[in-house]
């Protein structure tokens, strides 16, 4: 659905549903209103659960995992809740709790770690010249079917050592089990089957071969003196993928296109590309890639003059958490500079984000290439930009743009 398609009426405090149009469209006034009318609500959708809309206690909530569990059915605000996957995984490390929690992180965390990434970002930002290049000579691209996917896979490729060329094997993946979810969910379904099937290839390949990617890691790692048995080796390979593309896949497509109607600040990254860090911090705090993520009541809670039964669902609403005036001044304004920052783009407490590295260093690449690279760049037709028909996460699935310029040799300026 189109950013330009009216809104329907009624309140979103009544019953709310996340994959609402009236929700999705526009999160940040949808969340101002929930917060201020009832900023700890029930909803009966999706078997029910409670969105915790403070900043506050969504801080509280993600780091008070003994109340807060992410064990079992602790997702109730999937987009897939309402039929049950042909294959379910249990996706580690998120779906678990301390100290089984700490010691799966644990065996991952030197993968992750940013001294390590460090080796991959020659590679990423090769790839990102060579989309960037193809997009300017054609004057022009959808940011996120032409250069979001491709980049983040590609990337994902380097990330996990495994073969350059892989990457155009994993995107009919990411097609189908992304925009599917919502819009299509056999066909998501379909395709989240063929992923798990190549990640148990590749673990039998890493087991049987003398590879040293990511899956051999998953191989060698031990708990307590005991190898990860099959399933859990295949939760930590679904997740990767699963959650390492689409969300930072979202932040590339809300960054392009802030950049493309805010003229004011891509000109104060051109003229100091020292912000353009600290633009992307405020970006995943005013746009949040993942707007809400799934919780499970461990014991009763009394909360806001609520209480949470044990065993409800409990969505902790990031991007609600985000927009809190009681935490950032003017909050629903973008500032470019504004220090200090101390969003929840990225969770907190024991399930921060294992990615969070990763996904700063490719947002900021693919920025700092698409400054060089790049004149200004436009909306191709403002209205022709199509959001994800969902409500847990926020991104653009359409995002077409036009550039004015281009830089020859990656320095004179040339009309396109």
């Amino acid at each position: 659905m189109s950013l330009s398609e009216c809104r329907h009426g009624g309140s979103l405090v009544d019953n709310f549903d996340h994959n609402d149009p009236r929700f999705y469209l526009d999160p940040v006034r949808a969340f101002d209103e929930i917060r201020q009318q009832s900023p700890v609500l029930y909803s009966s959708n999706y078997g029910g659960y409670w969105l915790l809309t403070r900043f506050a206690d969504v801080a509280h909530a993600l780091r008070d995992w003994e109340r807060f569990s992410s064990v079992g059915d602790s997702s109730p605000t999937s987009v897939h809740e309402n039929w049950p996957p042909t294959r379910p995984v249990r996706e580690l490390p998120i779906a678990s709790d301390p100290p089984e929690h700490s010691n799966l992180r644990a065996l991952v965390a030197p993968w992750f770690a940013r001294q390590r990434l460090a080796a991959l970002e020659a590679p990423i930002r090769q790839i990102a010249r060579d989309l960037l290049t193809i997009a300017a000579t054609n004057g022009g691209c959808d940011v996120v079917q032409d250069l979001a996917i491709p980049f983040v896979l590609g990337g994902l490729a380097h990330f996990l050592g495994r073969p350059p060329a892989e990457a155009a094997l994993y995107r009919p993946w990411a097609e189908g089990i992304f925009l599917g979810r919502s819009a299509a969910p056999v066909r998501s379904d379909a395709a989240r089957v063929q992923l798990l099937e190549w990640v148990e290839e590749s673990i039998q390949e890493a087991r049987c071969g003398d590879s040293e990617d990511f899956f051999r890691l998953l191989i060698d790692a031990e708990i307590n003196g005991r190898s990860l048995d099959y399933e859990e080796a295949l939760g930590f390979g679904a997740l990767t993928f699963l959650a390492g593309v689409e969300t930072t896949v979202n932040a590339v497509s809300i960054s392009f296109h802030h950049f493309a109607t805010h003229q004011r600040d891509l000109q104060r990254l051109r003229d100091n590309g020292d912000l353009i860090p600290g633009a992307i911090e405020e970006l995943l705090r005013f746009r949040s890639p993942v707007q809400l993520l799934g919780r499970r009541a461990a014991v009763d809670v009394e909360l806001g003059g609520m209480t949470i039964r044990q065993g409800d669902g409990v969505a902790v609403c990031y991007g609600a958490a985000n927009g809190d005036g009681a935490k950032f001044q003017d909050p629903g304004r973008y500032v470019l500079d504004r220090h200090p920052n101390p969003h929840l783009a990225f969770g907190a407490g024991r399930h921060l984000c294992l990615g969070l590295h990763l996904a700063r260093l490719e947002i900021r690449v693919v920025l700092e290439e698409a400054l060089a690279a790049w004149g200004n760049w436009e909306l191709s037709s403002p209205g022709d930009e199509v959001l994800l028909p969902r409500g847990d996460l926020h991104g653009f699935w359409r995002l077409p743009v036009k550039i004015s310029g281009i830089k020859g040799d990656r320095g004179a300026w040339l009309d396109s």
